[in-house]
Parts: structure tokens; C-alpha cells; sequence
């Protein structure tokens, strides 16, 4: 069970409060309360009773059990295929354009992070204290003469985030990890034409020492 992580600011208004105030003003409450959501427990009894396999959550407030969605976990390396394997499709992956001195920067999640709601400022996982950081191949913070803790830029057309703490890591070289959603500002708002989904994991930046 969450505990609702560490107070960051008490001066603002929770999103669901802000968003049943936006659908009460836009729809009004003739058809649905949605003035009612503004507690988690009613949204949590609301999920329980419409979606299937979630009905524990209409007493999740009660009895305080975490629960498992059924049919997540597989015991059996069984897939519903029918041979009961997985099926693999190749993908072909165009090279994006690169440039000399440039890398491919991923967004990553910390360990104490759920979405865009940062319960902690460390990352267990990477054993990263603070979130302004850059992860860096050794290799490649050699080549840049860049040292353990050194303050970096990282820019390119989109943004730039200054002040970053390079940190040694195991990622492969010419590729570098930082923390969303901190790193959206270097995140360009083009998307893939299938997924409609922006790079998140696939930016090129430039790091200044």
C-alpha cells in the first residue's frame, strides 16, 4: 500500500479535485456527480464495480489487502497462441540522423516514481541520489574529459538542461539515460506516425562540459 510519498507543496489542489471541478463546470452534475470524486475511495469503488478483475478495489479502503489482477502472472511458459508460444516479427528500425558529438538520450523512471508523481528523490535501482543527473558511459565520459560529479549541459533544437551531474553507468556508449519528466524540455513534440508516441526514448542531445 502507498503511503502518498513525501509532502512537496501544501498549497496546492489535488488533480482529481481538479479535474471533477473541470467536468462539473463543463458537464454539470445532472447525469453524474463528479463532485463525488474528489475523494480516492469513491473513484477506487467506481473503478471496482465497471472494470473486470478489479472488484477488490471497491473494499480496498476497508480491508487494506493489495491484491493481484488475475491472469498477470504465468506460471507456465504458455502464451495464448495457438501453439502456446510467443511470436516474434522482426522490425526494421531507420537509423535517425546522427551527428558528431551528439547521443541518443533516453527518459527513464526512478525506482521511488510512479508516472509523473516522484515519492522520493533517490533511485534505489541505479543508486543515483539526486534526480538531476545524467547517466553517462565511462568510455565516453573519458573522451569528453568529463569527471565523475562534473556539472554538464545537455542541449540540443528543443531545450537545454544545465547544471546536470554527469554519473558513470553501464549503458552502452554513445547513449546517455536522464529523468523524465524532468528531461521534457529536451523531448521534440514530433511523434511515430504508428505509435503516436513522442521519443521518450530516443533524443538526440548534445552534452557540454
Amino acid at each position: 500500500m502507498s503511503d502518498g510519498g513525501i509532502s512537496r507543496l501544501d498549497n496546492v489542489r489535488s488533480e482529481v479535485d481538479i479535474v471533477a471541478d473541470i467536468a462539473t463546470a463543463i458537464l454539470g452534475n445532472n447525469k453524474l456527480n463528479f463532485s463525488i470524486f474528489k475523494l480516492h475511495r469513491n473513484i477506487r469503488e467506481a473503478i471496482g464495480e465497471i472494470v473486470p478483475g478489479l472488484e477488490q478495489m471497491k473494499t480496498l479502503d476497508i480491508t487494506k489487502n493489495e491484491f493481484q489482477i488475475n491472469n498477470r502472472t504465468f506460471h507456465e511458459p504458455e502464451f495464448a497462441t495457438p501453439d502456446k508460444k510467443a511470436i516474434f516479427t522482426a522490425v526494421n528500425i531507420p537509423a535517425p540522423k546522427k551527428y558528431i558529438g551528439q547521443f541518443r538520450m533516453t527518459s527513464i523512471r526512478s525506482e521511488g516514481q510512479f508516472n509523473t508523481i516522484i515519492y522520493e528523490e533517490n533511485d534505489a535501482f541505479r543508486e543515483v541520489e539526486d534526480r538531476w543527473v545524467i547517466l553517462i558511459n565511462t568510455e565516453d565520459m573519458n573522451t569528453l574529459n568529463i569527471k565523475e560529479g562534473s556539472r554538464v549541459t545537455v542541449k540540443n533544437e528543443v531545450g537545454a538542461m544545465k547544471e546536470l551531474c554527469a554519473k558513470s553507468f553501464n549503458i552502452r556508449r554513445g547513449n546517455v539515460a536522464t529523468y523524465f519528466p524532468e528531461s521534457n524540455v529536451l523531448i521534440p513534440a514530433d511523434y511515430d506516425f504508428q505509435s503516436k508516441t513522442p521519443a521518450f526514448k530516443s533524443t538526440m542531445v548534445t552534452i557540454v562540459p
